[in-house]
């Protein structure tokens, strides 16, 4: 009885999520998870193109990244995720990325949620004491259902969306970041249309000492509570960064570290939810000169 019983449990828990549930919160970033995803005024690496594409203008070098998280550490949720980056010198920064979730019950995958972005961060002004920048990602979500055991066909579904955000920083030590996903939200349903909600992102980050990096942000998804976020990253050598960070609603403490070499950066995070349990995540990034930029 206990296969059944969880199997039914999954299919109640999917058919009453709408698409204002689905392709969210999925947090790509191993690093920025580390530091409580307090990432939108910091923004400086390939993963700028999920949480604030703006941040894209400071890359300097082609970077590629890959992640795999295990969600709350159930073995039937999936998480992968991709992104390359790839800055010019006139055009500023260009990025291609995919994320994929999925519920996969006994060889039976209940639930798809794909999605394909294209970024673009530019520098708008840049001097010695200030710079801005502003960017844009368009995302195409894919959302696919199994039939269910009550007959209930299965639905592949695909909708556009549309991120902007801005990036500033001062004095080269303090950054701030603004960004809006789906400004231009996604619409999934048939009969009964439902959007994906608008969240609403402002961050600061402040480097007091070579290596060391604060960070705070506040989230507001439109019909949700505020979230606060916050976190630090210390470089201990130079080839290692440790990690902390908490977020509110629900309230959440995550931890980590990143190993650089030759390029190479290898992140690992770990995110401890009050009731769903403990989420570890994986990433490896590489970095190389660009004939781009030159």
């Amino acid at each position: 009885m206990k296969r059944p019983l969880i199997f039914f449990i999954i299919l109640i828990l999917l058919s009453g999520a709408s698409a204002q549930a689905a392709f969210d919160d999925l947090r790509p970033s191993a690093r920025a998870r580390g530091m409580g995803n307090a990432f939108v005024g910091l923004a400086d690496d390939a993963t700028a193109v999920f949480y604030n594409p703006a941040g894209l203008s400071q890359l300097s070098q082609i970077q590629l990244y890959t992640t795999y998280q295990k969600p709350f550490s159930l073995d039937f949720l999936k998480y992968f995720g991709v992104a390359a980056a790839f800055p010019t010198a006139k055009y500023g920064t260009f990025a291609i990325s995919a994320q994929q979730f999925g519920v996969d019950y006994r060889g039976v995958e209940l639930e798809n949620e794909l999605t394909m972005s294209f970024g673009h961060g530019i520098s708008l002004m840049n001097d010695i004491h200030s710079s801005l920048a502003f960017g844009y990602t368009i995302n195409y979500f894919q959302l696919k259902f199994a039939e269910s055991v009550g007959g209930v066909a299965a639905s592949d579904q695909g909708a556009l969306g549309l991120d902007v955000g801005v990036f500033a920083s001062i004095r080269s030590r303090t950054r701030l970041g603004f960004s809006i996903k789906n400004l231009y939200p996604a619409e999934f349903g048939g009969t009964v249309k439902k959007e994906l909600p608008r969240k609403f992102s402002f961050g600061l980050s402040y480097e007091p000492y070579r290596g060391i990096i604060t960070m705070a942000a506040l989230e507001k998804k439109v019909g949700y509570d505020t979230r606060a976020l916050a976190g630090i990253e210390a470089g201990i050598f130079d080839f290692a960064l440790f990690r902390i960070g908490f977020q509110s609603y629900p309230n959440n403490l995550t931890t980590g570290f990143g190993l650089k070499f030759k390029g190479g950066e290898f992140d690992y995070a770990l995110a401890y939810h009050p009731v769903l349990g403990i989420t570890h995540q994986f990433a490896i990034s590489y970095s190389f000169s660009s004939a781009l930029k030159k």
